[in-house]
């Protein structure tokens, strides 16, 4: 039997990575998130994982050796294209602080998740500096371009998300060693499970997205959007968290 595995969400949102963690029956030890709509869904969803608002009050010490996954699409408006491009010099740029969470309790994964201007920021500097910094606390990094067109969305919607595996995550007696398990992401074929957390979700997007203008009768019909604008696909976040759940057993078996 699998071990249960934990994960520390940040930039949570109304809980993309969440749902798809949920599905494979993870455990989410917090949930960050300032936006208060989003934290009214997530209280509704989640109600018994702990709540945090701003990401720097955030020790995530207590939780080292404890973490498999630390997952979070770091706010995109710094490197998007209908933003003003500002990288680095935007106040809402914040890689630091979800870094500094990651230093703190090591885990074995991290997910990041992020719009394309990630890469060509400031010539890529700002993309690198994300990679360096993980490489240099001992983490093997793979990014990926995926759009959410690829799991069936009706929005292409292309997006970066930075893997990284910790090094000594891999040895000489695993079934997958040092470099390997990043070959699973490109090779696995698992489809989605037939869960209506994931319809739900779904048809409420396609909805939502389709509204113009002035819309009666809707309650918070403008958070919503807001918050569906910004949120990870979760049926792509599943792809990358089941296989890590793949790997993640592989390791164990290893090891008995």
């Amino acid at each position: 039997m699998n071990k249960t595995r934990k994960m520390i969400s940040l930039f949570t949102g109304i809980g993309g990575f969440d749902l798809a963690a949920d599905v494979l029956g993870w455990d989410i030890l917090l949930q960050s998130e300032i936006d208060e709509f989003c934290l009214q869904v997530l209280k509704k969803c989640f109600p018994d994982v702990p709540k945090y608002g701003d990401i720097n009050e955030i020790n995530a010490k207590k939780y080292r050796g404890n973490v498999d996954v630390v997952a979070g699409g770091f706010p995109c408006q710094p490197f998007s294209n209908a933003g003003l491009q500002k990288g680095q010099e935007d106040p809402r740029f914040l890689w630091p602080p979800m870094y500094r969470v990651i230093q703190e309790c090591r885990p074995t994964w991290v997910v990041a998740e992020n719009v394309l201007g990630l890469i060509s920021n400031a010539d890529g500097v700002v993309f690198e500096q994300v990679c360096f910094d993980l490489e240099s606390e001992g983490y093997e990094v793979q990014p990926f371009i995926v759009p959410a067109a690829g799991k069936d969305s009706f929005q292409e919607r292309k997006r970066v998300w930075v893997v990284a595996c910790l090094n000594s995550f891999g040895s000489k007696k695993d079934k997958v060693t040092s470099g390997e398990h990043f070959k699973a992401f490109r090779q696995t074929k698992k489809q989605l499970p037939d869960c209506t957390h994931f319809e739900s979700w779904v048809q409420s997007l396609r909805y939502y997205s389709g509204l113009d203008g002035v819309v009666y009768g809707i309650p918070n019909w403008m958070d919503r959007t807001h918050a569906l604008g910004n949120a990870i696909d979760p049926r792509v976040a599943y792809e990358f968290l089941i296989t890590i759940d793949y790997l993640l057993d592989v390791k164990l078996k290893s090891n008995e």
